[in-house]
């Protein structure tokens, strides 16, 4: 049917068939479908929607059907609250084992494990940056600090080259995340609509999939490659880092795939990091400086306060000419950052964002990594750390 031109009229329904839009609702929905195929879109509502993607969905041209409703989700995806586009999307992909480009195409864990199933499998597939922050935020644990766009794509870069490595040493079939354990995908639901259903099957699937410990794996692999961004842009060598995913130390394909990325990075991109770099250095010393006005006056003006200044020193000075990064790291801590760090090595604490963003900080001026992250200091670390607050 050809639809005529003609004006928005709300469609009235949830899920909607052809015979329940009248008075002018009809055409309406031909007209912008019509539209839609030829790469124009308009207003629509829910209504409308559904009703095209139960087309879509009983499509017999597989690629063209998803590749429309990605195109849909992309134009109409910031109102799609339900993810009843990305859904769909995620449920042609499943049924069809065909690709989708991105874990953005529906924000849950569903399809995180499907692009992960397709670069287990050497196909493409994206996982954006809310895929990781969706990772790194699983059991309650706080977002990774300083996971930007840039980390994204050296972690995508990381994990095809470290799923590569895992296949050439004729592992089991399913690379670095254990998808093998997952059976075939159903394709037994492939004609009705029943996203609801479909879904909530396909998720537990996707749960079982993983190797228990990956996702706490994936985490620490996330908070390196900070550190390597950071160290690559420095031109500067991280620490050593012996973690393993899949049994194999991914450090050497972090840091390389950090250094290509940032090499790769528009002049524009790079001359930003470095006034970054530049401001952030600034504040750090402005911060220092008002510090140090702060102590003179209260000196010169209360010698019985220098009893309270004794309590706010954390180390001796460091005498002049010293390379000791751990000393200078340590003569820069705050008593409250240093009670913090004391806390964490003791056992479980109240995350404090803010005091990890400024310790980790001055972890990366003096030892270029950073130290803690949940409450917790990293393993490679703890015993320097315990060994400084002991002075």
């Amino acid at each position: 049917m050809d639809g005529r031109e003609c004006e928005y009229i709300p469609s009235g329904y949830r899920t909607p068939d052809y015979g329940k839009l009248k008075g002018g609702r009809l055409d309406y929905y031909l007209h912008w479908r019509n539209l839609v195929r030829e790469g124009t879109f308009q207003t629509t509502d829910r209504g409308y929607m559904w009703l095209y993607l139960c087309e879509l969905v009983n499509d017999n041209d597989y690629g063209k059907a998803l590749d429309t409703v990605i195109r849909l989700q992309e134009v109409y995806g910031d109102d799609d609250r339900e993810s009843l586009i990305g859904g769909t999307a995620l449920y042609i992909a499943d049924t069809r084992n065909l690709d989708i480009p991105r874990t953005s195409i529906r924000d849950n864990m569903s399809s995180i494990g499907r692009v992960l199933h397709q670069m287990c499998d050497g196909r493409e597939g994206y996982i954006d940056r809310s895929g990781f922050e969706m990772l790194s935020t699983v059991e309650g644990k706080s977002r990774i600090t300083d996971f930007d766009d840039v980390c994204t794509e050296i972690m995508n870069q990381s994990l095809r080259e470290l799923n590569r490595q895992v296949e050439a040493r004729n592992r089991a079939t399913g690379g670095i995340c254990g998808y093998y354990r997952l059976g075939p995908f159903d394709e037994t639901l492939n004609a009705p609509w029943r996203i609801p259903t479909r879904e909530g099957r396909m998720k537990a699937k996707v749960h079982n999939a993983f190797d228990p410990y990956f996702v706490t794996d994936i985490r620490e692999m996330m908070r390196f490659t900070v550190t390597a961004r950071k160290a690559a842009q420095k031109n500067a060598r991280t620490r050593p880092h012996t973690k393993t995913l899949a049994g194999i130390q991914y450090a050497p394909i972090v840091n390389t795939m950090a250094k290509k990325v940032i090499s790769e990075l528009p002049l524009d991109e790079k001359r930003t990091i470095r006034k970054a770099q530049v401001h952030l250095n600034r504040d750090a010393v402005d911060l220092a400086e008002r510090d140090l006005r702060e102590v003179t006056e209260m000196m010169s003006t209360d010698i019985e306060g220098s009893e309270m200044i004794e309590e706010t020193v954390i180390s001796e000075s460091i005498p002049e000419g010293s390379n000791d990064p751990w000393q200078s790291f340590a003569s820069s801590l705050t008593q409250k950052e240093s009670d913090y760090l004391t806390d964490c090595l003791k056992g479980p604490v109240i995350v404090d964002i803010r005091l990890e963003d400024s310790i980790n900080a001055k972890a990366m001026d003096s030892l270029e990594d950073t130290i803690v992250s949940d409450g917790r200091v990293f393993d490679d670390y703890s015993e320097d750390v315990r060994m400084i607050l002991k002075g």
